[in-house]
Formats: C-alpha cells, structure tokens, sequence
C-alpha cells in the first residue's frame, strides 16, 4: 500500500524563478532537518536511555564539527541545484536541468553524502549508537531504494551526458579532482574522427580543397571517411 503512493519516477519542477525554487528549498531543508536530524535523533537517543542500553563517550566537539561541514556543503549543493538545475532538492520537484557544478563535481549525490554524514555527527555528539546505526540504516535504504530510482530517471531524461557523468564520478566517494565532462570523454585531448560514408567523401573532399591548407599537408579519402595531416620538419 506504501509503496503504490510513490510514484514511478521523480516529478520535474514546474519553471519558476529562483527565488521561489529557494524559498520552497528552504522549506524543504526546515523541515527535513527538524525530522530526520532532530526529532527522530534524540528520540532514538532517549529510547536508548530508557532502556540503559550502554552508549559510548560524547564527543561533542568532534560531532559538531562533522555535522557543521556536512551542513554547509548540502547547503551549497542545495543552492547549486536550485541555480543551475531550475528546481529543488526534493525527488518530487526535482531540477529541470543536468546540474555537474559545484560539489557535483567531486561526488555524484553530495547531498545523500551530507545527509548521512550530518546524522553521523548527531550521533557522535550524543554518543549514541542507535543514532550511528540510524544514520548507516538511511544510507543502506536510500543506496537500495532511493538511488535506482533518481539514476534511472536521470538517464532517461540526460541520456549520454549523464551517463558519462554516472561512470567518471561515484556517488559516495569524492573525487580529488573536478569532473570534467570535455576531458572524460575525451581523456587523451587528441581530436576526434568523424567516420563518414564513402560516398561522402567526394564531396567532403571538394569542400575542404576550396579552404586554403597550410604547406606540407596530405589530405587523404578513405572508406572510412577523410584524414587530414600536417606535416611538419622535424
């Protein structure tokens, strides 16, 4: 019954400016974060003490560390998305448009990443094992349930670029350096062949010899399509 309310696949954002797309984000995070990071956190964390289950030392100062950075860089994913992609956040708004800039270019869903990170540092700052293995078990269900269904979506609606984005960048491990989409299809930097038909090649041929070429070139017909080569003294 709970799963025939969710629907097959995410929900575009209907255009809107950005100042509502970040006022409806906004909402989204207030209440996001209320639930998941506050309420269900130190509930779990006082159902632990009910039953004098043992926890572990508060680290307080290490927990809020975590929690802070986690913070700020969903909060910059967050305003990327809502720049760049003419949405939200939220699955059932989500952007209009390919977003890889900003954290997106070291890790395929930062904001999954933060999400689990922030309950993380809840977690440490409490001492709470309950709320470490709360924040393991919403990564657990989003890898499993969640991320299928996004990736699947994004594929239908991106085709190619999203899919040599999906290959270049892992979606829990940052990389060391930015995605680039130019230098991942073509890693080398070598030009690119266009392959065309032999009865192409006449044609092609005859509208390249009407461009002045520079001294020492070749050009050359093939099966395959054209070569074009300058040579130069060595």
């Amino acid at each position: 019954m709970l799963f025939s309310l969710i629907p097959k696949r995410p929900r575009v954002a209907k255009p809107a400016s950005r100042l509502r797309n970040s006022l409806k984000t906004l909402v989204q995070i207030v209440v996001l974060w209320s639930v998941a990071l506050g309420l269900m956190p130190f509930a779990i964390e006082w159902f632990e003490r009910s039953m004098s289950w043992p926890g572990f030392q508060p680290m307080p100062w290490f927990g809020g560390a975590v929690f802070v950075a986690a913070s700020l860089i969903g909060l910059v994913a967050a305003n990327v998305l809502v720049r760049d992609g003419h949405g939200t956040p939220l699955p059932l708004d989500t952007t209009r448009e390919f977003v890889v800039a900003g954290p997106y270019r070291y890790v395929r869903n930062p904001m999954a990443m933060c999400g689990i990170l922030q309950a993380v540092g809840v977690g440490l700052w409490l001492g709470s094992p309950g709320v470490i293995g709360y924040a393991v078990l919403g990564g657990t269900l989003w890898q499993c349930l969640a991320r299928p269904w996004e990736e699947a979506d994004m594929q239908e609606r991106f085709g190619e670029p999203y899919r040599r984005y999906r290959d270049g960048v892992t979606c829990w491990i940052p990389r060391l350096r930015p995605y680039s989409g130019a230098a991942q299809a073509n890693p080398s930097g070598s030009p690119q062949l266009t392959p065309i038909t032999e009865s192409e090649c006449p044609d092609r041929i005859e509208g390249i010899s009407s461009y002045p070429l520079p001294k020492n070139t070749n050009v050359t017909s093939t099966k395959i399509g054209i070569r074009i080569e300058t040579l130069y003294p060595m």
